[in-house]
């Protein structure tokens, strides 16, 4: 049986059976470090169902509840969709795949570091805490300890840390439940939470895990993959730390475009930039443009087509400001084949 979720994720329960089907959940990337592993892998464990013999695994891989994946290399990044939901994980790791809970995307992770991202229901296990969202970015890290406690047998289930960047997640253990706010994070000890500071180490970690990732699906040359980890991983830090702020968001958009590496989390960040942000003119107009320039990078040339266009009409000159303001080389939107808008059917 899966673990109970948290009361936060109970909230949701209309939103979350609005949908027609439940989620699924897709292996979208396996990279070593900035190189992406297109074929089957064994350096990452696949046991279907919880079997003894571990089977390669590989993008494109459909998962059922009691999938067990793990890996023992440290440069092994792995990320796992399930609907609008993002599961990105940093090896070492162990994860099961939990049967999704009224729509609800749930992981139990018994060692290594989650990073989650989406803007519908998850939860992640953790030890004897259970994390759970409604919408919003936080990271999960469980490091099992190297010795019990002085006079105490170990029992299996290590403490967890909860990070949360942005909103707010809803923890509970057997003993104690507690609600973490952005920038905040807690540890559980003896059953109880304790908040800890927001730790820079959490901070660098889940940069460095997103734009690895992010890298690992460049057309870009090894050589150029290292040097533009220098500048995504201070991008995703900014932010991570400051809460998500309308600019913040855009300057990571507008970076993944110059890089060619925009996925689907791009437009989740596109999303709370517009929300956050009432101002019409030149950043509405970049909010339209850059959605355009991501949904070209998907492959989905009418909405990247509709949202150009929108653009254009909001502000002529959008395209020369993006390209001033976020430094993007317009060879590099050539090369992407991004339409210019009012061109096309």
């Amino acid at each position: 049986m899966p673990p109970r979720l948290p009361t936060l994720l109970a909230l949701c329960t209309l939103a979350a059976s609005a949908a027609s089907a439940q989620p699924t959940y897709r292996i979208e990337r396996i990279s070593r470090d900035l190189e992406r592993i297109p074929g089957a892998t064994t350096q990452v464990e696949w046991r279907p169902g919880g079997v003894f013999v571990p089977n390669p695994l590989a993008e494109g891989t459909l998962l059922n509840p009691d999938d067990d994946i793990r890996t023992a290399n440290s440069t092994i990044g792995l990320l796992i969709r399930c609907g609008p939901v993002a599961f990105r994980f940093s090896g070492p790791f162990r994860i099961i795949v939990l049967p999704p809970d009224g729509g609800r995307c749930l992981i139990h992770l018994l060692s290594g570091t989650a990073e989650v991202l989406g803007n519908s229901p998850s939860g992640i296990k953790a030890g004897e805490i259970v994390a759970g969202a409604l919408s919003t970015q936080y990271q999960v890290t469980v490091a099992p300890p190297t010795r019990a406690p002085q006079g105490r047998r170990w029992s299996g289930e290590t403490p967890g840390t909860v990070t949360v960047f942005e909103g707010r997640v809803l923890v509970s253990s057997p003993a104690d439940e507690a609600t973490v706010g952005a920038g905040a994070a807690v540890t559980a000890a003896e059953g109880r939470f304790q908040r800890i500071p927001l730790s820079a180490e959490s901070v660098r970690s889940s940069a460095q895990l997103y734009a690895r990732l992010d890298l690992s699906a460049s057309a870009l040359p090894p050589a150029q993959r290292r040097d533009a980890i220098g500048t995504l991983v201070p991008a995703y830090e900014r932010l991570l730390t400051r809460g998500g702020d309308s600019e913040t968001r855009l300057q990571l958009v507008a970076t993944q475009v110059r890089y060619q590496v925009a996925s689907p989390d791009a437009l989740y960040h596109l999303d709370r930039a517009a929300g956050a942000d009432t101002t019409a003119g030149s950043r509405a107009a970049t909010v339209q443009w850059l959605r355009g320039a991501v949904h070209r990078s998907l492959g989905d040339t009418a909405s990247a087509n509709r949202y150009l266009r929108r653009a254009q009409t909001m502000d002529p000159q959008v395209e020369t400001r993006i390209i001033e303001r976020y430094r993007i080389d317009p060879r590099i939107l050539n090369a992407s084949r991004i339409e210019r808008p009012g061109s096309g059917p």
